[in-house]
């Protein structure tokens, strides 16, 4: 069963529990976002969800905040979103940060 697959890859570290949840629930595309491969979700709130992915060449993991299609076309929130990458980019941020 597709359960069973997932749980073996889940114990053999192929796949996270995340992605196993959305393996299961068929919504395994939904794991790849460019040249990103989504591993688990952080954390929701109003400007969107934010997930723990690895950047496939670069092997780097970073955290990717997807904001909501509707917050995409709201200039206000486009700007509020530019200006928290603008911090979260700042050298004094980068050393305080805990790897994700």
């Amino acid at each position: 069963s597709v359960e069973e697959l997932v749980s073996e890859l889940v114990k053999n570290n192929h796949l996270t529990k995340f992605q196993a949840t959305q393996v299961a629930a068929g919504k395994a595309k939904l794991l790849v976002l460019g040249e990103y491969t989504i591993l688990d979700k952080i954390g929701a709130g109003g400007m969107g969800q934010v997930f723990k992915a690895v950047h496939r060449r670069m092997d780097r993991t970073v955290a990717v905040k997807m904001l909501p299609s509707a917050m995409t076309k709201d200039a206000a929130a486009l700007a509020r979103f530019e200006r928290e990458v603008r911090a979260a980019n700042s050298p004094a941020l980068r050393r305080r940060a805990k790897p994700v």
